[in-house]
């Protein structure tokens, strides 16, 4: 307990033998990869995004032509039965005898 406080190696900072140009240009090209990680992430991101945008478009869309279409095939279906009232058979005492 006697030991006077600084002297464990744990205290002491490291001795870098790397210059300082080297260590800078390691850590200039670790920010230009992470900056060219970061700007090929930013244009998937906008790619995806837009993508969604047009599946989206797409989807109301074919919703929308298919509720058209939905729509249509009911009033069609009106249509053929007040077509279908129309031509009851009327009863055999008004037919005309030939």
């Amino acid at each position: 307990m006697d030991v006077p406080t600084g002297t464990d190696q744990h205290d002491q900072p490291p001795i870098y033998k790397t210059s300082k140009q080297v260590q800078a240009w390691f850590l200039g090209r670790s920010r230009d990869l992470w900056k060219k990680k970061y700007a090929e992430l930013k244009v998937e991101s906008k790619r995806l995004r837009q993508q969604v945008a047009d599946v989206c478009r797409s989807r109301a869309d074919w919703r929308g032509k298919a509720e058209a279409a939905l729509q249509e095939a009911q009033e069609l279906r009106a249509q053929l039965t007040q077509l279908q009232a129309r031509l009851v058979v009327p009863p055999e005492g008004s037919q005309k005898n030939v």
